[in-house]
């Protein structure tokens, strides 16, 4: 749905209604059922950043792990462990880095 709207300001709408947590007739009864829950027992929402990285926007760029590994290698780090290489479709790339000579 969110790809799908072609101004910003529709895409801003539908981030604040995401992050209301708003029942709405095109989500599953499930998701408004627990947002429903979630409402009721006063849970945090989290921010509206967060709600907005969920939806994974076109406009979020990614640097090729190849990289990130080069960059942690100039730096000086022996050992870069990548934290969630086994994630189906990682947003984001998770390293660790350790001993730096």
């Amino acid at each position: 749905m969110f790809h799908s709207l072609n101004t910003v300001e529709k895409r801003l709408a539908f981030v604040e209604h995401v992050y209301q947590r708003e029942w709405d007739k095109k989500f599953p009864f499930y998701y408004n059922l627990r947002n429903m829950l979630r409402r009721i027992l006063r849970r945090p929402k989290g921010g509206r950043i967060g709600t907005l990285d969920m939806l994974e926007p076109f406009y979020n760029w990614v640097i090729p792990i190849e990289t990130v590994y080069d960059w942690m290698k100039r730096a000086g780090f022996r050992e870069i462990v990548y934290l969630n290489e086994y994630e189906k479709r990682p947003c984001a790339y998770h390293v660790l880095r350790k001993y730096k000579e």
